[in-house]
């Protein structure tokens, strides 16, 4: 994909952009007019050239298709249910964190490609972060830990002396995660060489030189995180946690960090599932307010909480309000 952001706004690739577009703008994805954007047929990550006009086509970008409101740019037919929607106007470090997610070994799904998109959006007047808090829903195995590693991973890597923590229904639980998914894909990617893992019982860390950052894990209690400086907190496996303690230990911890967010990510719940049932019911108002507030304000004022209700796949009768896929 054309997504690194120094190649989409340099000289050369927007000469040649337009040319392709002078040419036609007819979107190779979903075969309708008035494509903004061109991208690459051959990626190059598997070796196409990045300015190669022979392996360039025309797709719509972020905005999706006019005609039929697919979001090409991502291989969606729709937005994620209950999504909140991409903001155009700002450039969004999402990119990144498929090219992480790739080194990783698991190229990103075109609902991830979406969610991270979104999440990582930059608020172009203040350079931070437009989304302090970020949820996700998602059905199981559809790639939801693989999302969760890579946005560890890019946030370690993306900047210096950051602190990610991570947590799952218990302590005993995330550290099962640490071992047999985090580790373990870290160990084997091409990313090894620039980590060093620390497998003390109690104090276990993936530790990147490079950046000096620090990834760890922590029990699921109101003093998780006390002392630390938070960076971004990862709350897993959200539909076993009855109360608000463990965003009540993250929040203070990131108060001093300014690019700080706090993601959340769980499959279904149940009854019991307190905290996840006031997340999900809060951030699906949001998103309903924020498409209202859209169709009579384009420029309206976006809350700092994205939702979004992901999986592998979305049906015109399941979209709730991003069926304005099929709104008209």
């Amino acid at each position: 994909m054309a997504t690194d952001r120094d190649e989409l706004t340099s000289y050369e690739y927007r000469q040649l952009r337009a040319r392709i577009l002078a040419a036609s703008d007819v979107c190779i994805v979903c075969g309708h007019g008035a494509s903004d954007t061109a991208d690459h047929i051959h990626p190059v990550s598997k070796g196409g050239a990045r300015l190669d006009p022979d392996i360039l086509a025309p797709i719509h970008g972020v905005k999706g298709c006019p005609v039929c409101l697919h979001k090409c740019r991502y291989g969606l037919e729709c937005p994620p249910l209950w999504g909140t929607p991409r903001n155009p106007d700002r450039p969004s470090l999402g990119p990144k964190l498929w090219k992480v997610m790739t080194r990783l070994g698991a190229p990103p799904m075109p609902w991830q490609k979406y969610v991270s998109d979104v999440a990582l959006e930059i608020d172009p007047v203040t350079g931070l972060f437009a989304h302090r808090e970020v949820g996700v829903s998602v059905p199981r195995q559809q790639g939801k830990t693989e999302l969760c590693l890579a946005a560890q991973v890019h946030r370690s890597l993306a900047w210096q002396r950051q602190t990610t923590v991570y947590a799952a229904q218990t302590r005993g639980m995330a550290r099962q995660r640490w071992e047999d998914e985090f580790r373990e894909k870290i160990s084997g990617s091409d990313l090894a060489r620039m980590a060093r893992i620390r497998k003390s019982n109690g104090n276990e860390a993936i530790l990147w030189g490079r950046t000096r950052s620090k990834m760890g894990i922590t029990a699921n209690t109101e003093k998780a995180a006390h002392g630390l400086t938070l960076d971004l907190g990862f709350i897993d496996e959200a539909f076993a946690h009855e109360d608000d303690r463990l965003e009540g230990a993250f929040s203070p911890a990131m108060l001093t960090r300014p690019m700080a967010q706090l993601w959340w990510a769980s499959a279904g719940g149940t009854t019991k599932s307190v905290w996840l049932n006031k997340k999900r019911e809060t951030g699906r108002a949001l998103v309903e307010a924020l498409y209202d507030a859209l169709a009579e304000d384009a420029a309206a004022v976006r809350p700092r909480v994205a939702y979004l209700s992901a999986g592998r796949t979305h049906t015109a009768a399941s979209i709730g309000p991003a069926a304005k896929c099929s709104r008209s």
